[in-house]
């Protein structure tokens, strides 16, 4: 028999999960508001000690997909390309965002700093916005990718790979020492959330449900927050891609496996 254990929207992981190298938004972009002119650097101080900033502790968990604010209560004195920088430091200030670091952030950055019309600095806002949120995304998706496989070792299947050859999904496959499997499916939504599937493959004995069990629970003490897991069997017709996948090429390397040996000696040797 084999079994699914799915999640349709995840909504966070714990931020503990994510790589060492990831950091807040607005700790890379800290010192952009040097650029700002004097009375757009008053306006961002008394802004930004109004709202609450995420720049001085690191968040809990990470959210599927970071929300700008777009729109602050700002002072009149201030020019209409001001307001907007401004109002992008505010944003990224408030909002907590993960990078790894300004990379191709610079580029929309500067741009934003060098804006010269109202139409230039939007249209660099949302460059940056648009990028930061691609970066965010990927680290989410990495850092979720991270705790099924830490769920998955502890599940028994202690053999990990990660597999990003399809775009829009990454996928953990983990092996235990018996060759059975725990494939796990993570996709992107078009809401900014994620979903996530995993199937048990090539288990026998019934302790399908025991395995995902552990390794659900495992997820859940590891900060992933989504609805509760939907579960059902597959009558051991695996269904996600993923496992079917895994199949085939388990089927290929047994077919391989037997013609080397069924080749001669004198044969074996070349290969």
């Amino acid at each position: 028999m084999s079994a699914i254990s799915s999640r349709p929207r995840v909504k966070s992981v714990a931020a503990a999960a994510a790589p060492i190298a990831a950091v807040l938004a607005a700790r890379v972009f800290a010192a952009a508001w040097r650029s700002l002119s004097a009375a757009a650097k008053q306006a961002y101080r008394h802004s930004v000690a109004a709202v609450p900033p995420v720049a001085a502790q690191a968040p809990k968990a990470i959210p599927a997909m970071p929300a700008f604010r777009r729109s602050f209560a700002l002072p009149e004195n201030l020019t209409a390309v001001e307001k907007v920088q401004v109002s992008t430091m505010l944003a990224l200030a408030t909002t907590p965002c993960m990078v790894e670091g300004p990379g191709g952030l610079r580029q929309q950055l500067e741009s934003l700093q060098r804006s010269r019309s109202l139409d230039e600095a939007q249209q660099s806002q949302q460059a940056l916005f648009d990028s930061l949120a691609s970066s965010h995304r990927d680290l989410f998706e990495r850092s979720l990718g991270e705790a099924c496989a830490k769920a998955a070792v502890e599940a028994g299947f202690s053999q990990v790979e990660f597999d990003r050859s399809r775009p829009g999904e990454l996928r953990v496959i983990a092996t235990d020492p018996a060759g059975r499997s725990l494939v796990t499916e993570i996709g992107a939504l078009p809401s900014g959330e994620a979903s996530l599937a995993t199937e048990v493959v090539g288990v026998r004995d019934g302790s399908c449900g025991q395995i995902l069990d552990r390794f659900d629970a495992t997820l859940e003490r590891l900060g992933v927050h989504a609805g509760p897991p939907h579960r059902r069997s597959t009558g051991g017709v695996c269904e996600l891609a993923a496992a079917r996948d895994l199949l085939r090429k388990k089927a290929l390397g047994s077919v391989r496996r037997a013609q080397r040996l069924n080749q001669p000696v004198s044969e074996r040797s070349k290969a």
